[in-house]
């Protein structure tokens, strides 16, 4: 038996991540802040971070258990995850890619240093309005996930009410009207080989913006999957190879809007969603389950 392979947080996430470990005869550690959480459950080896993430304690149980530490989502501070390393772990994916993935801001700005398609951005709310026009998104910098932390604003005051309302530091960006959210899931081996797993449509909640469906593959023209795929892999950076479903490479260029079709002939009506995504990751993320679209 293969590990074990330490995994922060006790979530769905981490149980489904632990199962899958499982079937490939890996050995699994689940680190959680409590004790039965729902991966647990399904592994005798588990550690309690009782004092948060940075208990020093359960930091160097973990190291000591296992040499190898994955994440279920990117909650999990990047600091832990270079005290980690520093205790002799290594650490997947890394504490400066999750420190990236964290920031929505240091996301977009890595996004636009790789040339990849984003919608304009600013940190300078005072200005916004003047550089990116009305209605914009008021976005959270850090923890935003479901529809948290994202606020449509249409004049300057109701973004000064937006900002307290978030109570944390915020960034704006151009809204973006789009006919629907497709979604990539890229992985990149340690040997540098990357594979790209269909493209799938997302649909979500119109008021709460959360997740509640997902068609796969996604109900697109083969040139729009291709595309959508290119773009996810020029997040990752340089690689060596690729193995993905792509026949074409699309050019990485801000001329890749984010209107892609026509509405879906299933559903005419437009998606009420105000987030636009290309999801490569994580941070994912996901729904748990497959769900049948919403009537």
């Amino acid at each position: 038996m293969l590990g074990p392979l330490g995994i922060l947080g006790g979530g769905q996430l981490g149980r489904m991540t632990l199962q899958a470990a499982s079937a490939l005869g890996i050995d699994v550690v689940i680190a959680e802040r409590f004790a039965d959480s729902p991966a647990a459950r399904l592994t005798s080896r588990s550690v309690v971070f009782r004092d948060g993430w940075d208990d020093a304690r359960a930091l160097d149980e973990l190291a000591g258990m296992a040499k190898v530490v994955t994440l279920e989502n990117e909650f999990v501070d990047a600091a832990v995850l270079r005290e980690l390393e520093q205790r002799g772990c290594t650490v997947l994916p890394s504490p400066a890619c999750v420190a990236t993935v964290q920031d929505k801001l240091l996301q977009k700005r890595a996004c636009a240093r790789s040339e990849l398609p984003v919608a304009r951005f600013t940190e300078d709310l005072d200005s916004a309005g003047v550089q990116l026009g009305w209605p914009l998104m008021l976005k959270a910098r850090r923890d935003g996930y479901d529809g948290r932390g994202n606020v449509l604003v249409h004049s300057s005051e109701e973004a000064e009410a937006a900002k307290a309302r978030l109570g944390r530091s915020a960034y704006a960006e151009q809204y973006v009207p789009f006919e629907r959210e497709l979604a990539v899931i890229v992985v990149r081996g340690k040997d540098g080989q990357v594979v790209s797993y269909p493209v799938v449509e997302t649909r979500q909640d119109p008021r709460l913006h959360i997740c509640t469906c997902v068609l796969s593959p996604g109900a697109v023209q083969t040139e729009v999957a291709d595309r959508a795929a290119a773009i996810a892999r020029g997040a990752g950076g340089p690689t060596t190879r690729a193995t993905t479903p792509s026949r074409r490479a699309a050019p990485r260029s801000s001329a890749i809007t984010s209107a892609l079709c026509s509405a879906c002939p299933s559903d005419r009506r437009r998606c009420a969603s105000r987030r636009r995504s290309w999801s490569t990751s994580s941070a994912p993320s996901g729904p748990a389950m497959w769900t049948s679209p919403p009537p």
